[in-house]
C-alpha cells in the first residue's frame, strides 16, 4: 500500500479545504505596534541594553524587508520610534543593566577588565561602564579569590598545592587577573 505523501498546504481527500473566512492574509502586519509588542516580548525574556534591543529590532525588520513587507527607510523609522518609546517608558535603561551585569560578573569572579570588555560588547559606553563598576564594588583581589575558590586553585586545592602553584597563577593570569592579584589569591589563606 502506498503511503500518502504530505505536502505543506495541499488539500487531501481526508482533510477539508480551508474555509474562506479563515484564509491567510499576505503576511504579518509590520507596524509600530507590532514591533513594540516584539520589543516587549524580548525584554520580558532577556535583560538587555539599548544596543541589544536595537539589534534585535533590526534583525526582526530585516526579515520583513527581505520578505518585502516593509521598506528599509520605514524600518529605520520604526526602530527609532520604538526605541524612543521604550526609553521614555523606562523599559530600556543602560545604567541599571550595566550595574546588574557588572555585579553578577563580579560575584562570579571576573576581573575588572573582563567586566568592562563585556559591558562594551553589549553596547554600554565607557562612562556608564565605569560608574557600574564602581557601584558594583568590583575589586580584582576579591574576584581573584572567588575565581580561585570556584576553580579549586591555590588554597582551595585538595592536595598538591605547592606543586601546582605556578600553574594556578597562570590560570588566574589567563583569566585576566593582574600578577599581584593572582599571587595574592594563590599564596593567601583560604578565606
Amino acid at each position: 500500500m502506498d503511503k500518502p505523501t504530505a505536502t505543506l498546504g495541499a488539500e487531501t481527500d481526508d482533510r477539508p479545504a480551508r474555509s474562506p473566512s479563515v484564509a491567510r492574509t499576505a503576511g504579518p502586519r509590520f507596524d509600530q505596534a507590532a514591533l513594540l509588542r516584539f520589543a516587549h516580548w524580548y525584554l520580558e525574556r532577556w535583560a538587555a541594553s539599548r544596543t541589544m534591543v536595537e539589534s534585535a529590532l533590526k534583525r526582526r525588520c530585516a526579515k520583513a524587508v527581505r520578505a518585502e513587507l516593509l521598506e528599509r527607510e520605514a524600518a529605520a523609522e520604526l526602530i527609532a520610534a520604538v526605541l524612543a518609546k521604550l526609553t521614555a517608558d523606562g523599559l530600556v535603561r543602560d545604567d541599571l543593566y550595566a550595574e546588574a551585569r557588572a555585579g553578577r560578573l563580579a560575584r562570579r569572579g571576573k576581573p575588572r577588565g573582563r567586566i568592562a570588555a563585556d559591558l562594551a560588547q553589549r553596547g554600554i559606553d565607557a562612562e556608564t561602564s565605569a560608574h557600574a563598576l564602581s557601584e558594583a564594588g568590583v575589586d580584582d583581589l576579591v574576584a581573584a579569590k572567588v575565581y580561585a575558590r570556584r576553580r579549586r586553585l591555590g588554597p582551595h586545592r585538595l592536595e598538591g598545592r605547592a606543586d601546582h602553584r605556578n600553574r594556578d597563577i597562570a590560570a588566574l593570569a589567563r583569566a585576566g587577573f593582574s600578577s599581584s592579584a593572582a599571587h595574592a589569591a594563590i599564596d593567601g589563606d583560604d578565606t
